[in-house]
Parts: structure tokens; sequence; C-alpha cells
């Protein structure tokens, strides 16, 4: 396999928009497609999403208000590769060697992707201005006090990158406080996915979406009961429950889901092409949703929850409709 640092400028550190259209939307997602680009294979990453438990969505109560993947996103990926045939291998180094051991597995010309504290991460400042979850990044190799990051995933308003060298001791604070977890690739021949996912549809597929419709009731239920919860608190808390809202719909799968469940059900040949098409207006319609809940921050009052409550309801029925239209 090639070293990724072949294709990269060394020189300096960039942060550039992820100016590419890319069907990944989170970190773990783009850090294995870098593999995948780097082996010449076009394998759909989102496959691994949709076979590795990704559409199984879970919602919290009034106390625990999140709304997201139930698994944790990196192993819904690990899950679905694996059972794929593809290899993935999860490892935890010991603190007092984990540097070196890291070395090595690059010097075997290995494709590491470390786990980092969010908040550690010093490369870019929106890291600091939100929460503190593990975030996902190519590393590619070392030199003396630097390691090279490739980042494609930060969460600004349009998506950033980064790439470059960056200090060794700053990554390894980060990494130490999600407990050295690292994801190893070694170069393979990939099986022939396409008939195992061919197989997958017909044995599971359909009471897969059978469940995530049964699921999206909850998820009403939810988006109800949140948004009607706003006007029972203050400015202030209205605009932490917004940012808490948007943040998970946002990061953790809620969202891209029904964007990767679009691209696999194309792929596939799941859906004529005329309810593929109106799945992908539910897509846009659950993007410009978030918008609306957004704008609750400016002003509220019952006639918008109202009318915000409305539109969910009709978004939820009708993505319901549409994937009734499935061939299997």
């Amino acid at each position: 396999m090639k070293q990724l640092t072949e294709y990269y400028c060394e020189e300096s550190n960039k942060i550039m928009k992820n100016e590419e259209k890319k069907i990944g939307n989170d970190c773990v997602y783009l850090c294995l497609e870098q593999y995948f680009q780097e082996i010449n294979s076009a394998f759909p990453l989102y496959s691994a999403f949709i076979i590795g438990g990704g559409l199984d969505i879970e919602v919290g109560g009034v106390e625990n208000s999140f709304i997201g993947c139930k698994k944790k996103l990196c192993d819904i990926y690990i899950d679905g590769l694996n059972k794929l045939g593809i290899k993935v291998i999860k490892k935890v180094f010991p603190v007092s060697e984990n540097v070196n051991v890291l070395k090595k597995e690059l010097q075997q010309g290995k494709y590491v992707i470390l786990q980092l504290a969010s908040k550690e991460i010093e490369y870019h400042s929106i890291f600091a201005e939100n929460r503190n979850v593990g975030h996902f990044v190519n590393i590619t190799r070392i030199r003396g006090s630097e390691i090279f990051i490739r980042d494609n995933y930060i969460p600004t308003r349009e998506i950033s990158t980064f790439e470059g060298w960056y200090s060794i001791e700053k990554c390894n604070t980060a990494w130490q406080k999600c407990g050295c977890i690292c994801f190893i690739l070694e170069k393979q021949n990939l099986p022939e996915f396409n008939n195992i996912i061919c197989e997958y549809n017909k044995k599971y597929f359909g009471s897969v979406i059978k469940q995530y419709c049964e699921k999206l009731e909850d998820i009403k239920k939810f988006f109800l009961l949140e948004i009607q919860g706003l006007t029972k608190i203050s400015k202030v808390e209205i605009n932490k429950k917004i940012y808490n809202l948007i943040y998970d719909i946002k990061l953790f799968g809620f969202l891209f889901s029904k964007k990767y469940l679009h691209a696999y059900m194309t792929k596939f040949d799941i859906m004529d092409f005329f309810w593929l098409d109106e799945y992908s207006k539910v897509v846009k319609e659950w993007n410009g949703l978030i918008l609306l809940i957004l704008k609750l921050e400016f002003f509220i009052n019952e006639e918008k929850i109202a009318s915000l409550n409305n539109k969910i309801e009709k978004i939820i029925q009708y993505e319901i409709l549409v994937l009734q239209h499935r061939r299997i």
C-alpha cells in the first residue's frame, strides 16, 4: 500500500474547506473512505453502516434527551466491515509504550486510525467550542516530536479538513484520554462484497426497515416532547437545549443515516427511481427542519411550535410511506 504522505504537501499545515462532494458525513466514514481510495476500491462504505446496525436509532426520555445511533459509530462500521469479510482490527495500546507501538504499525505499512478526545485537539478552534467527544483521524507517519495527521471532518459550518504535522505530545494526550484506542487495516484482497450484500438484503433488509419505521413513531414523539418543552424554560435554557438537540441530530447518526440509506437503496436497486427521488426529498426535508429548529432560538411562540410539530408529523408519515415502496 502506498503511504498516504506521498500525496501530501508536508511544508506547512493546512486547514481547507472540503470542496469534494462526498457521501460521507462523519469522521469515522471519512477516515475509512481514505483507506479504500488507497487500495483503489470503489467499496460502498455506507453499506457497512447499514449492515453494521446504523439504522438502529435510539431516543432518550425527558431526563436524557438524546437522539442518535444506538451503537457507537466506530463499532457500527467495524461490525459492518467484518460481516462483509473486510478485516478491521481494534487495538488498545498500553499507555507506557503507545507511541513506540504506533511507530511499528506505521513502519509495517499499515493504515492507522486514532480516536482522539476532541477538546484536546488544537489545530482548529471549533473543537474547543463543542462538546468533548471521540474524534477519528488518519495517522500516516512520525518524525521526531511530530506526527502527520489527516483529518477529513472538522465540524465547521462548511466541513473543513486538516492535513499536516502536529505535536506528538498533544496528539498523545488527546489519544490517551480516549483510552489509546486505534483501528488498524492492512492491504487485503476484498471479498465479493456485492454477493454478500445481496444475500443480506434478501434475508434481513426488509425486517431492518420495518423496525426502522416503527422507531420513527418513537422519534416523532421525541421531537414533539422536545419542542413543546421549549415553551417551559428560560431563553438561556432554550438556546442550550436547541444546541444540544442539533448537535446530537447532526453528529450521532440520525440525520446522515437517511443519506446513507438513500445511497444504499440506490446502489442495490431496492426501490424504483420515482420513490428514490421521493426519499431524497425526505432527506432534504429533514435538513430543512434543522434550520427551523435553529430559528426557535430567536423567536418562539405557540403558533411556531404547532407549525413545527405539524411539519415533523408530515415528514415522518411520508418517510414511512416512501419506505413501504421498497422492493424487498
